[in-house]
């Protein structure tokens, strides 16, 4: 199962990544946003970005390229997680196979040298042959990009309480055309 999960090291352009910074910079983000409904839900960050056409048109366009595969995209947002937001697992579409989703790192301070020391690692649940379940944690490196199906449960951690900034992950939702 995890040979469906693309990872793209070094995705943007050194342009490309100062739009993104400068983008989430906007006060654009509302709070309250969840993975999914459960009790243990932690709200977390979200800006919209679906209507601003450098993330919809323009980078979907080098996802494509990447992936070599076209794509529709159903919306773009920007993910925010301070200490102790942690995600839950959840899918994002359950419901086909022709459903993708593509997360990309922007924090400039997550890499390779310090990401063991920040968290805020993308946590996939693979299930096995049999009842249970393989955990596969990818570190957000700054400008990584994971392709992945969007039925795969999934789930994104916050920064330990040694990082104080914002955990920022842009987050495409994507069909197969």
């Amino acid at each position: 199962m995890t040979d469906k999960i693309q990872i793209f090291e070094v995705f943007l352009t050194p342009e490309e990544l100062e739009i993104c910074a400068n983008t989430v910079k906007r006060p654009a983000w509302s709070f309250g946003q969840i993975s999914q409904t459960s009790p243990v839900s932690t709200p977390f960050w979200m800006m919209t970005l679906t209507d601003d056409p450098f993330f919809s048109t323009h980078l979907k366009s080098k996802i494509e390229a990447a992936a070599s595969r076209k794509f529709t995209v159903q919306r773009v947002y920007a993910n925010g997680q301070t200490f102790g937001q942690d995600g839950t697992f959840h899918q994002d579409d359950h419901s086909s196979d022709n459903s993708y989703t593509f997360c990309l790192y922007i924090n400039k301070q997550i890499t390779a040298e310090t990401a063991d020391d920040i968290g805020g690692e993308f946590v996939f649940k693979i299930p096995n042959h049999d009842t249970t379940f393989d955990h596969t944690m990818i570190s957000p490196l700054y400008n990584r990009g994971i392709l992945f199906p969007a039925s795969y449960f999934h789930k994104g951690l916050a920064f330990n309480r040694y990082c104080k900034g914002l955990r920022v992950s842009i987050a495409w939702k994507l069909h197969l055309q």
